[in-house]
Formats: C-alpha cells, structure tokens, sequence
C-alpha cells in the first residue's frame, strides 16, 4: 500500500515539474530577449535593453500619433477633445506640453460652455498672474 501512495505521489510530482518545464519554455520561446529565463534578463546585458528602448520608442510614436488625432478633433470644435489637450498641455509633465496651448484649449471648452474648463483656465490662468 506505501508502493501505491509513493508512485502517486512521484506522478504527481513529475507531472508538476513538467508543466513548470513547459511553461518556462514557453516563456523562452516567445522571442522575447527578456524573457524571465533568458541569460540577458538579470544580466542587464545589451539585447534586453535594445528590446526595452524599442518598446519605449513605439510607444511614444504611438502616442504622439494619438495626439495629434486628439489635437485635430479639438480644433474642429469637440469639447472633450479641447478638454483632454488642455489637460495634456497643463497638468502632464511631458517634454512637449505649452502652457499657453493648454489655457488656449481651457478657454475654446470655457467658450462652449463647459463649466469645468472655465474653472479651470481661471485658477490656472490666475496663477500666471
């Protein structure tokens, strides 16, 4: 009877351990140069940190692609759109941002009446004062 509980028991495990053997090919497999088991992952060796600037670098082209749709539907007159660039231009820590574009935004909203953008290109243009 301790045969039968053993061998189930070594079953179990083995079928254990196979399944974290697939998994981590699995993640080795996919390409990535900082897949979890690569040797560059812990290392900090050059492919990874290629990998990591490339995945930046798409992803601020893909926001600066989002933009400047968001920036032509505010110029065309949609409020959220103005309020969204405004709130880019004032409150968004980013290279690219103008203050005088996100009050300019404020103030298109503020025009259509949106309440909220008149509050704020008062308390933000106040502050400029």
């Amino acid at each position: 009877m301790t045969t039968a509980i053993s061998s189930a028991a070594i079953f179990r495990i083995s079928k254990i351990f196979a399944l974290l053997a697939l998994c981590a090919l699995t993640l080795n497999i996919t390409g990535c140069a900082c897949s979890v088991l690569s040797s560059d992952a812990w290392s900090g060796g050059g492919a990874c940190a290629k990998q990591q600037q490339a995945e930046r670098e798409n992803a601020e082209l893909k926001s600066q692609h989002e933009l400047l749709a968001l920036k032509k539907r505010a110029d065309g007159g949609d409020v959220k759109a103005q309020m969204a660039m405004g709130n880019f231009h004032i409150f968004e820590h980013h290279p690219n941002s103008d203050r005088a574009a996100g009050l300019a935004y404020f103030d298109k909203a503020g025009r259509e009446g949106d309440l909220l953008a008149q509050r704020i290109f008062l308390s933000e243009s106040h502050k400029d004062c």
